[in-house]
């Protein structure tokens, strides 16, 4: 009885730990036409890994990110960094995402650094199709 106890307390434990923490996605259009889809988590969630991607084929611009290593969360914004590529090279990826609400506009910022630590790519605008969600869970 007493194992069936301390079982039934770690189970709430583990549960409980997953019940607080930050959760951010977004996906849709950047004003200017890059494509985006981003989901971080605070913490991470092994069943859907945080991660993100940004397309932009008028500028020729693809950039992958599976390996989030760094997430700030304020109110209604989130940044994040990570290593990934672009371009198929090898680069380190910050993101600025702003969550408007009903009331203002979602905004997205993403930059592009080569191993080098030289800006390679940057994009910054509104989010013109889709949107960006930011929930804190208590």
């Amino acid at each position: 009885m007493k194992k069936l106890s301390i079982l039934i307390l770690v189970a709430a434990l583990v549960v409980s730990a997953w019940a607080v923490g930050h959760v951010a996605r977004g996906h849709g259009t950047l004003e200017g036409g890059g494509n985006f889809d981003f989901l971080v988590a605070v913490p991470a969630n092994p069943s859907h890994p945080n991660g993100f991607r940004y397309m932009d084929a008028h500028v020729g611009a693809e950039i992958v990110s599976h390996h989030i290593v760094r997430i700030d969360f304020d109110r209604h914004s989130v940044r994040f960094m990570g290593r990934g590529m672009y371009n198929g090279h090898p680069a380190v990826i910050l993101v600025n995402a702003f969550d408007g609400g009903a009331v203002r506009v979602d905004a997205l910022r993403v930059a592009v650094r080569d191993l080098a630590g030289n800006v390679v790519f940057t994009a910054e605008g509104r989010v013109t199709e889709g949107g960006i969600v930011i929930r804190h869970i208590r």
